[in-house]
């Protein structure tokens, strides 16, 4: 799809650059990797990071939020894959995601105490943030 190949300039606006990448994994022969599984299976969601105090980790409450711009970007990513095997003329099996939504089930935790929770060890996932920020 030249989806990497593309420069910066070639990009609806160099904000883009730093738009998400898709959910996908190589392994077991390549699949898609979604959050809302992970919630079902057992994982606890949480939103962006706050700021840290101690054993007390404070969090944004914009887990649900997140969750529907993932949603949002892997429904265009298919349509995107979609419109390209289509236009090639490429013989390839159809494929029917399924609509996972226990992410939404998850409440919004605003702190988490990570001694109280036995949480020993964290693996930081960091991305980009566009906020714009004062200049004070």
């Amino acid at each position: 799809m030249g989806q990497y190949d593309r420069k910066v300039s070639e990009l609806p606006s160099p904000k883009a650059k730093f738009s998400g990448k898709p959910h996908i994994s190589g392994t077991k022969g390549g699949h898609t990797i979604n959050l809302h599984q992970f919630a079902r299976d057992g994982v606890t969601l949480l939103g962006r990071l706050a700021g840290v105090e101690g054993d007390i980790v404070r969090l944004k409450g914009d887990l649900h939020d997140n969750l529907a711009t993932a949603d949002r970007a892997e429904a265009e990513f298919v349509k995107a894959v979609d419109s390209y095997v289509a236009s090639t003329g490429m013989s390839a099996p159809a494929e029917a995601l399924p609509l996972l939504r226990e992410g939404f089930d998850q409440g919004i935790l605003m702190e988490l105490d990570l001694a109280a929770a036995g949480i020993t060890n964290v693996i930081w996932a960091t991305g980009y943030d566009w906020t714009p920020r004062s200049a004070n």
